[in-house]
C-alpha cells in the first residue's frame, strides 16, 4: 500500500504563526517603528504654524503675525491687527530651546503681508537641545514666506546656504 507524505504546514498552523507575529509586532514594533520624538513634534508644528499665518495673510488679505507665547518652544500665536485667530502650544519639554533669528535683527515676530511674503528679509528657527553643541534641525524662512527644513550633515553641522555654520 502506498502512502503519500505531505510536506509543509496546513492553514491552521499558518494562522497561529500569523497571529502570533501580529501581537508581536504589536506590543513591540509600535514603539520601534512609530515613534516620534519630542523634536520632530517641535518641528511639525512649527511648519505648520508658518504654514497657516501664510495661507490665513493670503486668505484674510491683511498682515497677520506669528508671535512665541513667552519663548518660541512654548507654542505659538497667529493673529492679525484686531484678532487673535488660533494658539498653537506645544508639548512641554522645559531642557530644549528653540531659537529664532531675523535679518533685520530686531524682529522678534513674523509678519506675514497680504501677498504671502515676509515683513523681512528672511529668518532661521533652530532647534537645540543643553549639553549639544550643534542643532537637531533648523528651519529657514525665505523673503517669499516658504518653509524649508534643514536637517544636519555627516558631521552632524547645520550649514545654511551662505555657508554659515549654526550652534546652540
Amino acid at each position: 500500500m502506498n502512502k503519500i507524505i505531505y510536506h509543509g504546514f496546513t492553514l491552521f498552523e499558518l494562522l497561529i504563526v500569523i497571529s502570533i507575529s501580529v501581537l508581536i509586532f504589536s506590543l513591540v514594533g509600535n514603539d520601534f517603528f512609530f515613534k516620534k520624538t519630542y523634536d520632530d513634534i517641535i518641528r511639525g508644528k512649527l511648519i505648520h504654524a508658518l504654514h497657516l499665518t501664510r495661507s490665513e495673510a493670503l486668505t484674510r488679505e491683511e498682515m497677520v503675525t506669528l508671535s512665541k507665547q513667552g519663548a518660541w518652544e512654548n507654542g505659538y500665536v497667529i493673529s492679525t491687527e484686531t484678532e487673535l485667530l488660533y494658539y498653537i502650544k506645544n508639548p512641554h519639554q522645559p531642557s530644549s530651546l528653540l531659537h529664532w533669528r531675523a535679518f533685520p535683527k530686531n524682529r522678534t515676530d513674523i509678519e506675514f503681508l497680504p501677498n504671502g511674503f515676509l515683513n523681512a528679509e528672511n529668518g532661521t528657527f533652530w532647534f537645540c537641545v543643553p549639553g549639544q553643541v550643534n542643532p537637531r534641525w533648523a528651519v529657514v524662512l525665505s523673503q517669499t514666506g516658504r518653509a524649508r527644513e534643514l536637517l544636519p550633515n555627516k558631521q552632524g553641522e547645520l550649514i545654511l546656504v551662505n555657508g554659515e555654520h549654526l550652534l546652540c
